[in-house]
């Protein structure tokens, strides 16, 4: 039995001190058992945070450092990794976008053997080598191309009949458009991304979205079946980017029972997954993160308190819409894709007014779809855009104004 690699990549401009999900399992992992095989990276562009790189210079925070950072994960797998390791992938917004790019460099390329007699110079051609396979998109690069099958004969690990990366882990991942970056007279452009679909050699693949995020370059970048033996997961969650993903933005604070929900979810699908060792046993991880301890809201949740109101105001914005996925039998709402099957839990607190507080349609078009085709969630949970927050005694269900009716 081999060993576990972890490789985990924070979110633009976050790093230890802004406490995200990405950081928080890291801390969780049995150092002892790992100490030498799992590598934390800081979010692209930290050192340069500043309002008005933000605003104006987000375009060198991003493209400086994200193939870099990319090469840097590939590396670490590549000098760790002996035939029969299981691979673990974690990421938080543009860190999500990294190991999703580094999963499919494993696809493409295969693993690099490290021989004895090989030199670090050499390694890091083979790597800069791998990354331009990766990133050219003519069919000789294609993973059962010409180039990247005679690349992987010659530089890489036989291919295993098992799926080598075990678990991607994501937190809304930032790239649906591929990457934003401005240039003054040019305006935006975006560094395309190529991976939507979940290569075949992940095992499970689950994310976390955040619903009430409405900045544009945050679309949702979603997680698609490649309809192999992958299993793929992807759950909505109430809150913005930050708060899915945890720690701030800013000055700006997270409502800590959004972070906890999302952190603990991934906590159990890896409890599911199995093999990774971590601090706590799964029934203590969900004392720890309960929803039902910390505070629900702060002021800087309060509306005119609004990030994206008060600070990136030019930064255009777009409601997301949650698309209307149906389980196997086609009756019911997929299950996976509400957190808690459609019910969340009464402790957000700060969430019942989430319509007036965004001015957002995000569920207006789902509303509809499953109205018209009669599809309901789980539990018998309906939308109903009229209807006022109601809590009803003896369950944790939470109403949503004017989203949701029991």
């Amino acid at each position: 039995m081999g060993k576990n690699i972890v490789v985990l990549y924070d979110g633009t401009w976050n790093n230890p001190s802004s406490q995200t999900n990405v950081y928080t399992l890291y801390k969780e992992l049995l150092e002892e058992d790992y100490k030498k095989r799992v590598l934390y990276i800081d979010g692209i562009g930290i050192e340069e945070l500043t309002c008005i790189n933000l605003l104006i210079d987000g375009d060198m925070a991003i493209a400086l450092s994200l193939d870099n950072n990319i090469k840097e994960g590939y590396k670490f797998i590549v000098n760790h990794y002996n035939p029969g390791d299981d691979i673990w992938l974690f990421g938080f917004s543009r860190g999500a976008y990294i190991v999703r790019c580094i999963a499919g460099m494993i696809r493409n390329c295969g693993i690099l053997k490290v021989d004895r007699d090989i030199k670090p110079d050499q390694i890091d051609k083979r790597v800069d080598l791998a990354y331009d396979i990766y990133r050219d998109r003519d069919m000789g690069h294609h993973p059962e191309g010409k180039e990247s099958e005679d690349f992987k004969k010659k530089f890489s690990h036989p291919e295993s009949k098992e799926q080598i990366i075990k678990f991607l882990g994501l937190w809304d991942t930032v790239g649906a458009h591929g990457l934003p970056a401005y240039t003054i007279g040019e305006g935006f452009k975006y560094l395309e991304f190529y991976d939507q679909v979940v290569p075949s050699i992940v095992k499970f693949a689950c994310q976390a979205l955040a619903i009430h995020e409405r900045t544009s370059f945050f679309e949702p970048c979603h997680i698609l079946s490649n309809n192999s033996n992958t299993i793929v997961k992807e759950t909505w969650f109430p809150g913005t980017h930050c708060e899915v993903g945890g720690g701030s933005f800013l000055n700006f604070k997270s409502n800590e029972k959004m972070i906890k929900a999302s952190l603990l979810w991934m906590i159990e699908n890896i409890e599911q997954v199995g093999g990774l060792l971590m601090r706590d046993d799964i029934e203590t991880y969900r004392t720890r993160f309960s929803t039902d301890s910390g505070p629900s809201w702060n002021i800087n949740n309060l509306p005119i308190f609004d990030r994206y109101n008060t600070i990136i105001s030019t930064v255009m914005q777009k409601d997301k819409t949650i698309p209307l996925e149906l389980n196997s039998n086609q009756k019911f709402l997929r299950k996976d894709l509400l957190y808690r099957d459609g019910d969340w839990l009464l402790p957000f607190g700060t969430r019942s007014n989430l319509c007036a507080q965004y001015d957002s349609n995000t569920y207006e078009e789902l509303r509809k779809d499953m109205e018209t085709k009669g599809i309901k969630l789980y539990n018998n949970v309906s939308y109903d855009k009229d209807i006022n927050e109601e809590a009803h005694e003896g369950t944790h269900i939470i109403i949503q104004s004017k989203d949701y009716k029991k």
